[in-house]
């Protein structure tokens, strides 16, 4: 747990996860991105699951869900709560997180953004540019690596925390196989091979 002022960094429960859940991811992610809970649930109790909160005051202004591999994560869900966003917390989130991560012994953050390619208005699309450049500003690099997950196109994008054994592909693909049963492989999700 890291503390930065009137700010904590903290590991979430399974209540919290399932309050943030109900209560705020509804309204953060498209229905197409969002897993039913029953999954996130299965996930915890198959210990590849986990998630952080980004406190001020007790109150969860930002969160990240994770999805546990080895030594690679791929950050699952990533949001700030609207009235707390433009303040730079999002930043702020991602430097205690990969601090985080790095003293948990995990090598390697793969996160998907979506691909500003298969955006249907050009509104649409320089948001997922914004998304794109936000990461690349906080160290984060852009592969040359896509996914399709249940027909939402990404682009995928990392962060070496350490010294990494295996390339990105691999490490996601391993990722892949523990969140998602085989008979979704090569109909509704998606890794091409480099």
């Amino acid at each position: 747990m890291f503390w930065a002022e009137d700010t904590m960094l903290k590991e979430l429960s399974r209540e919290e996860m399932r309050r943030l859940y109900d209560e705020r991811m509804q309204e953060d992610f498209p229905p197409a991105e969002l897993k039913p809970w029953k999954r996130i649930e299965e996930m915890l109790s198959g210990g590849i699951y986990f998630a952080y909160g980004f406190c001020e005051e007790e109150r969860i202004t930002a969160y990240a869900f994770f999805v546990v591999q080895g030594a690679s994560v791929l950050l699952d869900y990533y949001a700030v709560s609207r009235e707390a966003r433009g303040r730079g917390i999002g930043s702020r989130f991602l430097r205690l997180l990969k601090e985080e991560l790095r003293q948990k012994d995990i090598c390697r953050m793969i996160v998907e953004v979506e691909n500003p390619d298969f955006a249907k208005s050009e509104a649409e699309r320089e948001e997922r540019r914004r998304r794109i450049r936000f990461y690349e500003k906080n160290g984060l690099i852009l592969t040359e690596f896509c996914s399709c997950l249940f027909g939402v196109e990404y682009r995928i994008m990392h962060f070496p925390l350490q010294e990494a054994a295996g390339g990105i592909w691999m490490a996601l693909n391993r990722i892949y196989h523990a969140m998602f049963d085989k008979k979704y492989f090569g109909k509704e999700v998606m890794l091409p091979m480099p």
